[in-house]
């Protein structure tokens, strides 16, 4: 089946960094923005108001024809796309571009929707909607009118539950009916919270007119022990805080206060000074309020490079403010103002981000802090089966990890979520363990994790995985003897979610390596061949592979038992490397084969070197004997030598001699099945 979204991996790079990539008819039809001009007295002139910040907007339609409705918006307000979600209330974004979008509308319980790879989907298309192939939603069980959503670098969803009094947290992974990871309860109903990194410090905006400030709060295991509580104006008759946000370069919080919800023009906004460290009934360094501001209802607020943008819902408009700690404070006009109908959250998005690469394609000049481990079977059931080991392989990590599953291939996201595919007597899946690299010492959690897995998804015998971040997509070879294939899933799937698109193969694969920078798809074949698949993104292999590679020797191919699994391109040298573990029940016959433009190699084809003692009844220096898996860090070879029990690593692999080559290190380790390199920037 040909999906509809087809993405060449080029296009999005160039696309990412580009403003307004896409022209849409929306933008001809734009509302006119409304410059207001600043007082002479206040310094500003026109020439000023409309300079340019570098981020993108947006923004959640809740109410009337546009209900459920997100727009995309230039840092201007001018409109750009649109995305139809089932949605209503607060919305946010990760690392790779997802979108988290919490809903309400049919409340208690709410529901969370995750799009996938929202933020590149804006990008290639003009009316988006949300699509469950590619995305997936869950109910939020015991949760009451979710409102607004923060995501933290360790991998949590924090949600305001209005109603409930609490912060609910679930796993950014989390994928089916959920209840919470964890529910904290605070002093009043929240609306809006915000969590800013650098200082590990909870904002949470209190319907009663205060805040919450929660130190410590990751580190403290998402503690709200001893909060500070800040009350902005306690002197008010009515006091509501709903929209809130932090800037950490002048230690300020800004609040939006809409007063009697009843009433349109009492909104106020407050700039509280010193906020990492202020208590207590406090003035405001700063107060926005009257008929010239057009607050009435400012239900969120976001902030960058010195822009104030404000969702004002009884107003029906979009207000922004430009260098907005400059102005004069009292009943000062807002910069631009657009007429918008019922905005209720507000998320920002970067016009440019860095794209970290797939961290199976990793090239050079990668720090490597360790190297993750699946271990197939675990020994004894039950038994840690995934593992941390150093780089240098000398020491076993202390964070250990039990899925009591029959573990395959491992993949990480530029998040450190781990994907892994698991083989249980013909019901076969894919575990998503959430943000696994940043410490995880634990078992699969529902609120958390997520598995897909059930008869939609095609799962038989699944071995191999790859991940393109870039696409969203999931590459899982399935080696079931009577339907060898390619599936490809969305990184969002959950559940028993069907494949997006399936590639037929000739022979049963075993692993498989996906190209970005070439949209290509390499497949490693039990028959010791390699299939290769050019523009994949695009032609999704319907017309079967382009080119079938015979590994060689002066011009003959390898002879039997040849049973290739472990497949690496290196794209800066254009090199494949593979590994052959020959028959699966000789503990002696393993090899590693170096193969030179493997980009463009076509049949029978020469290997450049062979890591091999050319005796399969002796495992030689090698210690090769079933190499099942293999990860390259663009010098060094990393592999897990299962028949051995070893974890090995090859050093200067392109430049080395081969033959009967020992190891450069290793550690002994339980029948190890596969291996993923652990870059140093997952740790941060």
């Amino acid at each position: 089946m040909i999906i509809v979204r087809k993405i060449m991996i080029l296009s999005v790079f160039f696309c990412m960094n580009l403003i307004g990539c896409s022209s849409t008819e929306e933008e001809d039809e734009n509302t006119s923005n409304e410059i207001i001009e600043e007082n002479e007295q206040e310094g500003d002139n026109s020439s000023d108001v409309l300079r340019p910040a570098s981020v993108e907007l947006l923004v959640m339609h809740n109410g009337g024809e546009q209900l459920s409705v997100i727009e995309r918006l230039d840092s201007s307000l001018n409109r750009l796309n649109q995305i139809a979600t089932s949605g209503n209330e607060g919305i946010a974004i990760d690392g790779l571009g997802n979108l988290y979008i919490a809903n309400d509308l049919n409340a208690p319980p709410s529901n969370i929707q995750v799009m996938t790879q929202a933020q590149q989907r804006l990008i290639t298309e003009n009316n988006l909607q949300t699509d469950l192939t590619q995305d997936r939603q869950y109910t939020a069980i015991d949760s009451s009118h979710i409102k607004g959503i923060a995501i933290t670098k360790s991998g949590m969803l924090l949600a305001a539950n209005h109603l409930g009094n609490s912060i609910e947290i679930y796993g950014i992974s989390a994928g089916e009916p959920e209840f919470p990871y964890m529910t904290l309860t605070t002093p009043a109903s929240p609306w809006d919270l915000t969590y800013d990194e650098d200082t590990d410090r909870l904002f949470v905006a209190l319907v009663d007119g205060s805040i919450l400030v929660a130190d410590n709060f990751v580190a403290s295991d998402y503690s709200l022990e001893s909060p500070r509580i800040i009350r902005p104006n306690a002197d008010a008759e009515i006091s509501n805080i709903h929209g809130i946000v932090y800037d950490a370069s002048s230690d300020r919080l800004v609040v939006s206060d809409v007063g009697d919800a009843a009433v349109a023009d009492d909104g106020k906004i407050y700039v509280i000074a010193d906020a990492s460290t202020a208590e207590g009934n406090i003035t405001p360094e700063m107060i926005f309020e009257g008929s010239n501001t057009q607050l009435g209802n400012p239900v969120d607020i976001a902030m960058a490079d010195g822009w104030l943008f404000i969702a004002e819902k009884s107003n029906d408009k979009l207000l922004a403010y430009e260098n907005f700690f400059s102005k004069t404070p009292g009943n000062t006009s807002a910069s631009i103002v657009v007429d918008f109908i019922k905005p209720e959250s507000i998320a920002l998005i970067p016009k440019t981000r860095d794209v970290l690469a797939d961290i199976s394609d990793i090239e050079n000049n990668t720090p490597i802090s360790s190297i993750a481990v699946t271990l197939n079977p675990a020994v004894p059931n039950g038994t840690p089966d995934l593992i941390k080991v150093d780089d240098s392989l000398e020491q076993l990590s202390t964070e250990l990890f039990s899925s009591s599953k029959t573990l395959e291939s491992m993949k990480l996201d530029s998040l450190g979520n781990a994907y892994i595919t698991y083989d249980e007597n013909g019901a076969g899946g894919i575990l998503i363990i959430n943000h696994w690299t940043k410490g995880r010492s634990d078992t699969l959690n529902t609120s958390l994790d997520r598995v897909i897995t059930g008869a939609n998804t095609q799962l038989i015998s699944p071995k191999g995985l790859d991940i393109a971040n870039e696409l969203g997509w999931l590459f899982v070879t399935e080696n079931s003897a009577d339907a060898p294939s390619v599936k490809v899933f969305s990184m969002g799937a959950t559940g028993n979610a069907a494949p997006l698109f399936s590639t037929t193969l000739p022979a049963a694969p075993w692993d498989a390596d996906y190209e970005p920078s070439t949209d290509k798809l390499f497949v490693t074949l039990v028959n010791g061949t390699i299939a290769v698949f050019d523009e994949y993104s695009v032609n999704q292999g319907v017309n079967g592979a382009n080119r079938i590679i015979t590994p060689a020797v002066n011009g003959a191919a390898i002879p039997a038992p040849t049973n290739l699994h472990g497949i690496v391109y290196h794209a800066a040298s254009q090199s494949l490397i593979v590994s052959d573990v020959g028959s699966g029940t000789i503990p002696t016959d393993g090899k590693i084969y170096i193969i030179e433009g493997g980009n463009a190699a076509d049949g029978v084809t020469d290997i450049k070197i062979a890591i091999s003692n050319n005796n399969n009844d002796e495992v030689g220096n090698t210690q090769l004997g079933n190499p099942v898996d293999i990860a390259f860090d663009g010098v060094n070879l990393y592999v897990a030598e299962k028949s051995q029990n070893q974890l090995l690593r090859f050093d200067n692999l392109l430049t080395s001699v081969g033959g009967d080559l020992p190891p450069n290190h290793s550690i002994e380790t339980l029948a190890p099945e596969s291996v993923a390199l652990i870059p140093d920037y997952q740790l941060k």
